[in-house]
């Protein structure tokens, strides 16, 4: 994945790192539209409701 034999093995290790952070941004937020799709799927529509998906989201996603 990332060679530290280079001239600046830190570089090569922090490109790494943003790699994988655009991707788990981009996992969200493919997930995110696919809980869009799903909502509007015929789901309880109102604030009371998008609150309480926000919050199980925010305890889900807390985890890792």
């Amino acid at each position: 994945m990332a060679n530290f034999s280079g001239p600046n093995p830190g570089l090569t290790e922090l490109n790494a790192r943003g790699k994988r952070r655009q991707a788990e941004m981009e996992r969200k937020t493919i997930m995110a539209k696919a809980g869009q799709r799903r909502e509007l799927a015929g789901r309880p529509r109102g604030p009371r409701f998008a609150l309480i998906r926000r919050i199980v989201r925010v305890i889900r996603g807390g985890g890792d």
